[in-house]
C-alpha cells in the first residue's frame, strides 16, 4: 500500500524552491545556450522571496480614500481634506524610516524625480503647497507622482498602496485615470460612503476595474457616522448583483449585465471606520482595543494579507519553479539532440535538415511570409477601434460635463477644468494598452505559426522568462533626473525596462499573448504620469485659468477634439512603433535559431572527424547523456514542487 507523504509547511516548501533555484540557476548559466534565459536569472535572482503587491485606493471625491490609507499604515501622513489635496498620485511602500521622492513635470517635455523632507509633503500634495511649488521649482512645475516610504506593519509584508489622485472623483475624468492606475496593479479598493447608495459612477468603475485586475475589494468608510453600517452595505452589494440595474448601466446589454452581476457575487467587501482606527493609535488598554474593534480596519488588513499578498506570494513561487523547469527541459531537449547529431543518428540529422528548410521559409525575402500574418492582424481594425474609444470617451465628457457646469461654483469650475486637462494623457494612456493588446493579438498569430512548424523556441525562451519576471518589482532605487522628450515619453510607455533580456516594447506586445514581463524597473505608475506628459503640449497651451462656464465649455470642446484627433493619432503612431520593434524582436528569435542550426551543423561534421578517435567520441556522448539525465533530475524535482505548491489565486 503505498501512502502518500505528509504535505510540506509553508517554511519547507520556500526551503525547497530556494535549494532548486540555487542548484539550477548555475547549471543553466553553465549550460544553457540561450541568452534570454541567461539574462532573466541574472535580472531576477532571489528577488522572488520579495513578494509585493500593489493596491490602488480609489473612490468619489470624501468617500476617505487618503483618510483610510492613513489608517492602513498607522499614521496622520497624507491630507485629508478635499480641498487641500491636489491631482496627484501617491504610492506608499515600506522603508525603514521616512524617504520620499516627486516626480515633477517642469517644461513641456522635461520630467525630474526630487528628494521630499516629511516637512514639505505638503508643498507637492495639497492644492495649498502650489505657490510654494512654483517658487521652488519654477511657474510650470506640475507634480505628477510622490513615492513615499514609511515603516508600517502592513506595507512591510509586501504591500504597496496606491492614493489616486483626489480631483474629480470617480466621474468621467477621474475614471479614466483611476483605470489607467490599475496597468500593473495586483489589486483595487473602492471607497464608498456609507448613508449614500454605491453610485452609477462607482459600480460603472467595479465593472471596468474587475477585467484589469485579478482582485476589487469594496471598502465602506466612515463605519463611525451610520447607525447600520453592514446593512448599507448589504444593501450595496445587492445593487451590484442585481442584473436589472446593470442593464440600465450597460445601456440594455441584458447577457453582459447577468454575467456581471454574477461576477460580483463574491466581490469581498468590508465596513471600516479610519477615524477610529486613528484614534486607537493614542491610547492604550481597553480604550484602544474598543478603538479597534470599531474600526474593523483589521479585518481588510486580513483580507489584504490573505487575497491579496497570499495570491502573489503562491504565483511567484510557481513561476521561479516554473523557470527552472523551462530551463532544465530546454537543457535536456539540447543535450539529447546534440547526443543524437554526435552519435550520427539518421533521424537528428533529418530533423535538423527538416528544421533548416522551414527555418529558410521564415526568414526568406525578410521574413515576408510571418511579417504579413503580423501585420495584417494587427491592422484588423486597431486603427477603427482607437477611434471608436475616442468618441466613446469623448461622448462622455460631454455627458457628464455640460450641464452640471452651470451649477458649480467658481471654486467646483476650476476643480472640475483641472481634471479635464488631465484626461487627454488617461485616455492616452488607455489607448495604448488597447493598441497593446492589438499587438499581442498579431504576435499570438505568429506564435502559433512558429509552433505549427516548430520552430517556436524564440518565444518559448521568452515565455520562460515570462514566468519568472512577471510582477517581480525590484527593490525601492532613488530614481535619477533627467530631461525626458516628449517622443520618449510615449515610447517610455513601453520602454525602459531591461527585465528578463527584452525591451519593454516586446513586453507590451507579447501581453496576453502568453509572452509577458513586467514593467519591472519603471515605476508603477508611470502609465498615467507618461500618458499626462506625452500631452503637455497641448496642457500648457491651455494654462489659464478658465473662470466663467463658457471658458469652461470651451475647454471641454477642445479637450473632446484633441482625444478624437491628436491622442487617436499619437496611440496609433506609438502601436506602430511598438510592432516594429517586436518584429525586429521576433527576427533576431530566428537569427538565434540560424545560429544554433549552424552549431549542430557543425557538430554533425565533428562527428565525422571523431570517427577516427572512438575514445573522444564516447566520452562527449556521455558527457551529454549526463547533462540530460541531470537535467531530467531537476525537472522531476521541479514537477514535484509544481504539484506541492497550492495553486495560485
Amino acid at each position: 500500500m503505498t501512502t502518500q507523504p505528509p504535505a510540506a509547511d509553508d517554511g519547507d516548501l520556500v526551503r525547497q524552491v530556494t535549494v532548486l533555484a540555487d542548484a539550477v540557476f548555475p547549471f543553466a548559466r553553465a549550460n544553457a545556450d540561450d541568452s534570454w534565459s541567461i539574462e532573466a536569472l541574472q535580472s531576477i535572482g532571489h528577488r522572488w522571496k520579495d513578494a509585493r503587491a500593489a493596491v490602488v485606493i480609489a473612490g468619489e471625491v470624501s468617500t476617505g480614500k487618503s483618510q483610510l490609507l492613513n489608517a492602513l499604515i498607522g499614521q496622520e501622513l497624507l491630507p485629508t481634506d478635499f480641498k487641500a489635496k491636489s491631482s496627484t498620485w501617491v504610492q506608499l511602500s515600506h522603508a525603514p524610516d521616512f524617504r520620499a521622492h516627486a516626480q515633477l513635470r517642469l517644461g513641456e517635455d522635461t520630467l525630474q524625480w526630487l528628494p521630499v523632507i516629511a516637512t514639505d509633503l505638503d508643498v507637492y500634495l495639497s492644492v495649498d503647497g502650489e505657490g510654494q511649488l512654483r517658487k521652488r521649482h519654477g511657474r510650470d512645475a506640475k507634480v505628477l507622482t510622490v513615492e513615499i516610504g514609511v515603516p508600517s506593519p502592513l506595507l512591510a509584508q509586501g504591500l504597496i498602496l496606491i492614493d489616486t489622485p483626489g480631483v474629480g472623483g470617480l466621474d468621467a475624468a477621474h475614471r479614466l485615470a483611476a483605470l489607467s492606475g490599475l496597468t500593473n496593479a495586483d489589486a483595487v479598493i473602492v471607497t464608498t460612503k456609507p448613508g449614500q447608495p454605491i453610485s452609477v459612477s462607482e459600480r460603472r468603475f467595479l465593472a471596468e476595474a474587475i477585467d484589469r485586475v485579478d482582485l476589487c475589494l469594496l471598502v465602506s468608510t466612515h463605519r463611525d457616522q451610520v447607525a447600520e453600517p453592514d446593512e448599507a452595505l448589504r444593501q450595496d452589494l445587492a445593487l451590484l448583483t442585481d442584473a436589472a440595474e446593470w442593464t440600465a448601466i450597460l445601456g440594455g446589454d441584458a447577457i453582459g449585465a447577468a454575467a456581471l452581476a454574477e461576477r460580483l457575487r463574491t466581490l469581498p467587501a468590508v465596513s471600516v471606520s479610519s477615524v477610529n482606527a486613528l484614534a486607537a493609535q493614542l491610547v492604550d488598554g481597553d480604550a484602544r482595543q474598543r478603538l479597534v474593534d470599531a474600526a474593523n480596519v483589521t479585518v481588510l488588513e486580513e483580507m489584504l494579507a490573505r487575497d491579496v499578498l497570499g495570491r502573489v506570494v503562491e504565483i511567484h513561487r510557481r513561476r521561479i519553479v516554473t523557470l527552472c523547469r523551462r530551463l532544465s527541459t530546454g537543457i535536456a531537449t539540447t543535450a539529447r539532440e546534440r547526443h543524437g547529431l554526435l552519435s550520427g543518428a539518421g533521424d537528428a540529422v533529418a530533423a535538423l535538415e527538416h528544421r533548416q528548410r522551414r527555418l529558410h521559409r521564415w526568414r526568406e525575402g525578410n521574413g515576408d511570409f510571418w511579417r504579413k500574418e503580423f501585420t495584417e492582424e494587427l491592422n484588423a481594425g486597431l486603427r477603427t477601434e482607437l477611434s471608436e474609444l475616442a468618441t466613446r470617451r469623448s461622448d462622455e465628457l460631454k455627458t457628464e460635463y455640460w450641464t452640471k457646469m452651470a451649477d458649480l461654483s467658481r471654486a467646483e469650475l476650476q476643480t472640475t477644468v483641472d481634471a479635464l486637462r488631465e484626461t487627454p494623457g488617461a485616455v492616452l494612456t488607455e489607448m495604448l494598452a488597447l493598441a497593446g493588446d492589438g499587438i499581442a493579438e498579431a504576435t499570438a498569430r505568429v506564435r502559433t505559426l512558429l509552433v505549427e512548424d516548430d520552430l517556436d523556441r524564440p518565444l518559448a525562451d521568452l515565455q520562460a522568462a515570462a514566468d519568472a519576471g512577471r510582477n517581480l518589482r525590484p527593490e525601492w532605487v532613488e530614481p535619477d533626473a533627467a530631461p525626458v522628450s516628449t517622443d520618449d515619453l510615449v515610447r517610455g510607455l513601453y520602454g525602459g525596462m531591461a527585465g528578463a533580456g527584452v525591451t519593454s516594447l516586446v513586453v507590451t506586445g507579447l501581453a496576453n499573448a502568453g509572452v509577458a514581463l513586467p514593467f519591472a524597473s519603471i515605476p508603477i505608475l508611470w502609465p498615467f504620469a507618461i500618458g499626462a506628459t506625452a500631452m503637455s503640449f497641448w496642457t500648457y497651451r491651455k494654462r489659464q485659468k478658465q473662470r466663467t462656464v463658457e471658458q469652461a465649455r470651451e475647454l471641454l470642446a477642445e479637450v473632446r477634439q484633441i482625444i478624437v484627433d491628436d491622442v487617436v493619432d499619437r496611440a496609433w503612431e506609438a502601436s506602430k512603433q511598438t510592432a516594429d520593434v517586436v518584429m525586429a524582436e521576433i527576427e533576431a528569435g530566428l537569427d538565434e535559431l540560424a545560429k544554433r542550426a549552424a552549431d549542430d551543423q557543425a557538430l554533425i561534421a565533428d562527428a565525422a572527424r571523431l570517427a577516427a578517435d572512438p575514445a573522444e567520441r564516447r566520452a562527449r556522448l556521455d558527457g551529454l547523456a549526463a547533462l540530460a539525465a541531470e537535467a531530467d533530475a531537476f525537472t522531476a524535482r521541479a514537477d514535484e514542487l509544481l504539484d506541492a505548491l497550492p495553486a495560485a489565486g
